[in-house]
This record gives C-alpha cells, sequence and structure tokens, in this order.
C-alpha cells in the first residue's frame, strides 16, 4: 500500500490494510511523523515511514510540484526502494494524486496495480478551499488545484488500473457513467466497522462531555470544512436553542485558523456563545466518549458531488456507539 498520510492515523488505510493482513503479507510505504518509527510492525501489517516532510509549507510545495506532472518527487523515489526491498506482488495505490506515481513504478515493474478512491477528489477541491483568506493559498488552489485539471488527470489515469476501489456504489456508478469505467473493474469497499469495534465504548468516558453534563449535548465530531454544514448547523442552533433551552452544539475536530474564524464568526453574529462551543481535536478514546455520551451526534454534510460519493467512518462508528445519530445532506 502506499499512501500519502500517517499510519495508523489513517482509518481506511488501516482497517483495509489490517484486514488484508489476516491472509496477506501487507506492507505500507507512508508519511513519518515526528517521534514515529521509521520502521515496525502493527498488528501484522509492516510499516515503512520513508517519507517525511520538514514543514508544511515543504509539503504544500511539493503538492504543487506533483500538480504539475502528476509525479510526486519523493514519493517516486522511495516507492522504488519500496518496491525493490519488499518484493512485493501487488500496488495498492491510495487516492488520486499518487495514481500516477504509483502506476509508473507498478508498470516498472510489471505488477498488478489497485487504485483506491476515498473520495471524488476532484469535486472535493471545489469546496475544500473556499473558506481560506490568504491570496496566496486561494491563487494556488487556482492554478493548481482546480476541478477542471484534476478531473481531466483523473479520467486519464484510473482507467489504466486493473482494480479500482470505490468507497460507495454511488462512487462506482459515477466512475461507470462519467469515466466510462467497466464496472468489472470496480470493487466497493465502505468505511465500515468491524462489530467488535463497539466495545470500544465498554466503560468508556469523557471529560469534555463531563464539562456539560447538565445539557443536552449535540456533537459534531470530525474534519471541518465548508462541505461538512457546519455552518448550517451553528446557524440552526439559532432554532434549537428556543426549543431545548439547555441545548448544546459540541464542534470537536481539526481545524485551519482561517475555518476556525469563518465558524466562530457565524457563532459571534448569531448570539450563540452559549449554545456552541469549538473543540479542538481529541484522542481518539476521548471522541469515542464524546460519541457514547452525546444526545445526538450529527453528520450535517453539505449535498454535493463531492459527499455524493463517499461516506464518513463517523456514521458507523457512532451507530456501533448505540447512541442517537443524525445524518442529513443540507
Amino acid at each position: 500500500m502506499v499512501v500519502d498520510s500517517y499510519y495508523p492515523k489513517d482509518i481506511r488505510v488501516r482497517k483495509e490494510a489490517e484486514s488484508l493482513a489476516l491472509q496477506n503479507e501487507v506492507y505500507v510505504l507512508c508519511v513519518r511523523d515526528k517521534n514515529q518509527k521509521e520502521e515496525e510492525t502493527i498488528n501484522n501489517v509492516h510499516v515503512y515511514r520513508l517519507i517525511e516532510y520538514k514543514n508544511s509549507k515543504v509539503r504544500g510545495f511539493l503538492d504543487m510540484i506533483n500538480s504539475l506532472w502528476y509525479i510526486h518527487p519523493i514519493f517516486i523515489k522511495k516507492l522504488e526502494e519500496f518496491v525493490e526491498k519488499t518484493n512485493v506482488e501487488v500496488l495498492h495505490v491510495h487516492d488520486l494524486p499518487l495514481a500516477k506515481t504509483g502506476y509508473k513504478i507498478a508498470k516498472k515493474h510489471n505488477l498488478p496495480a489497485i487504485l483506491d478512491l476515498h473520495e471524488n477528489y476532484p469535486e472535493a477541491l471545489k469546496t475544500w478551499f473556499i473558506w481560506r483568506k490568504s491570496k496566496v493559498v486561494r491563487l494556488k488552489n487556482k492554478l493548481f488545484f482546480n476541478y477542471k485539471r484534476w478531473h481531466s488527470y483523473e479520467q486519464g489515469i484510473i482507467g489504466k488500473y486493473d482494480v479500482i476501489i470505490a468507497v460507495v456504489k454511488e462512487m462506482k456508478n459515477r466512475l461507470v457513467t462519467k469515466q466510462r469505467i467497466s464496472p468489472d473493474k470496480i470493487v466497493v469497499v465502505s468505511n465500515t466497522e468491524k462489530k467488535d469495534f463497539a466495545n470500544v465504548y465498554k466503560n468508556i468516558n469523557s471529560n469534555v462531555i463531563g464539562k456539560f453534563a447538565d445539557k443536552f449535548v449535540i456533537s459534531y465530531v470530525g474534519g471541518f470544512g465548508p462541505h461538512r454544514g457546519l455552518d448550517v448547523a451553528i446557524e440552526g442552533m439559532v432554532e434549537v436553542s428556543k426549543q431545548i433551552k439547555n441545548a448544546i452544539l459540541l464542534l470537536v475536530g481539526p481545524s485551519n485558523k482561517d475555518v476556525r474564524e469563518y465558524l466562530q464568526g457565524i457563532i459571534d453574529n448569531n448570539n450563540l456563545g452559549e449554545y456552541v462551543k469549538i473543540i479542538e481535536s481529541q484522542p481518539f478514546n476521548s471522541v469515542a466518549g464524546i460519541m457514547k455520551m452525546s444526545d445526538i451526534n450529527i453528520i450535517p454534510h453539505v449535498k454535493n458531488e463531492h459527499t455524493n460519493n463517499t461516506v464518513p467512518h463517523k456514521l458507523f462508528q457512532i451507530l456501533l456507539s448505540g447512541e442517537t445519530t443524525f445524518s442529513v445532506r443540507l
């Protein structure tokens, strides 16, 4: 497996790798975060963290280089070394940005190639960055990460793979109807959890929720961004707070400065400081506690061609918690 993210932090990659490791030797080439080992075996998955980014600016620059020719300048070298060292028999590449890089190495070594599409990447580019304020960032995204370029790239590369993995049937249908991929080449592997994941919730508590013991807690746990519908959820608390006096909306997850300021502005403009709280990312055990102890968990995604072709891990995680889930496309 090849992925431009951290392992085992990338949930989809971890779940797939561990499932495959039950009957196969699985190796993962990924990015190394500080304090992580360069090589280790986790639940029978052999992890090689051979990619390191000095900082986010360096990573952003390399992303731009990758977007010019769709060949990642670091991954192309490390992947060559990785394949020769491990003697893998199949190359499983995660997501569109590494598709051409992975295919080039697979073809060179005559390896079957699998492309795992986590999302509708070209459509996601339409929404991911619209709350960003920096003119430099906005210009970079307009030039290098626009829908037209990446849609054209997707059309040219995905059909070369032997197998394509889609996250939901809607994504498979899109690839068949819009990209003219044979349905026989596409397999759907969703973001579901194993049933024993429910054991995570046994005897678990959350210090975060404990602070709001007297409240009717509505929680969103996950990434922040324009496609998540968090702005609408916040505005909805104007009406909810009238009907449920002790209601509070907790938004829990990672966000950059621009996104946090945008959402906080909505909170302030609607005088919702008492009813909406933004909370930084929490350790997974705490996240599980938040899901378990909340009165309602929400997934208020905005309806568009990105969200219509994916499904969040947290939907299945919340369902296994046994608590109430409210999912809607706004």
